[in-house]
């Protein structure tokens, strides 16, 4: 299988025409996955240049750093295996200072959804992870979404079900889930948490959305701390950056564009930098890529 295939880079034009790309640009792609967007960066920045991706699954950010380093007279390739968030630290212990422009693609990948086996879908049995560090399965000292079940209370829960998923029943499922824990229950797999939640409100083949969608979103967030580490990842890019350079972040439900445009409307009253008009993926994608529906790509050039 060509796994390239198998991901579809969203707002791919938009994305690189907003960063402004020259050759010889030093270019750090934040979420690089399968390289979808990496490798149209590459071709531009040319063998000058300088690319440094990251991400915290092991296997796409090998498949990438392959795939990069094939391509003909392409830039320098530093891969790093970490949290976006970590870019400062990461990057000066590389020697870099500074970069010409950043790029993160906020989005799940299909390949998480559908063959990581780490938990991210309820439509699989899987293991209950939801981890984007691929050694989840193995590194006791990694977050899982089961520990958050197991170790939490309803009212914990609840909180995380509100502010993650707007999940209007959550108080009602946290407390589910914690009489079964103290049942004696095991919440391991995606398929027992699933159970749990259709308990509570029920589900009919004909309702639009699954009861679980909101919940298993909401504990995937909680899992990778991801609105902090979104937070963290504009802050340190716009320490980064040289003065021109650009940061363009493509998120993909409210909670994500929120903490986004925030913190950018803080860049632009602080005067540190310049905000574009945000962009939306034309119907012509939309019909070819049913996820990119909910796609708003955001740039800020740092003043």
């Amino acid at each position: 299988m060509d796994e390239s295939k198998i991901h579809t880079p969203v707002l791919l034009a938009e994305s690189i025409a907003s960063l402004s790309l020259k050759e010889g640009d030093v270019v750090v792609d934040c979420t690089v996955n399968r390289g979808g967007h990496a490798e149209e960066i590459a071709k531009i920045i040319g063998k000058k240049g300088k690319l440094i991706i990251f991400d915290l699954d092991k296997n796409a950010l090998e498949y990438s750093e392959k795939r990069l380093k094939a391509i003909k007279d392409g830039p320098q390739v530093i891969a790093i295996h970490s949290n976006y968030r970590n870019i400062k630290e990461k990057l000066s212990e590389n020697n870099i200072t500074q970069v010409d422009k950043i790029f993160a693609d906020l989005g799940l990948s299909s390949q998480e959804l559908e063959t990581s086996g780490r938990g991210f879908s309820f439509m699989r049995d899987e293991p209950l992870l939801m981890s984007f560090d691929s050694d989840s399965a193995s590194d006791e000292n990694i977050l899982t979404a089961k520990d958050l079940l197991k170790n939490l209370n309803a009212k914990q829960l609840e909180d995380i079900f509100k502010n993650y998923g707007d999940e209007t029943r959550g108080k009602k499922i946290a407390e589910k889930i914690v009489e079964t824990i103290k049942a004696g229950g095991e919440i391991n797999t995606t398929k027992e948490l699933v159970d749990i939640i259709i308990s509570v409100t029920g589900h009919k083949p004909w309702q639009k959305s699954h009861p679980a969608t909101k919940i298993f979103q909401a504990l995937r967030i909680a899992v990778n701390d991801e609105y902090d580490s979104i937070k963290d990842m504009i802050k340190s890019s716009m320490e980064i950056l040289k003065t021109g350079g650009v940061l363009s972040i493509i998120s993909f439900h409210s909670g994500e564009d929120r903490i986004v445009k925030n913190t950018f409307n803080e860049i632009k009253k602080a005067e540190t930098g310049k905000l574009f008009q945000k962009q939306k993926p034309k119907e012509e994608e939309i019909r070819a890529n049913r996820r990119s529906r909910s796609a708003l790509l955001r740039t800020v050039e740092k003043l």
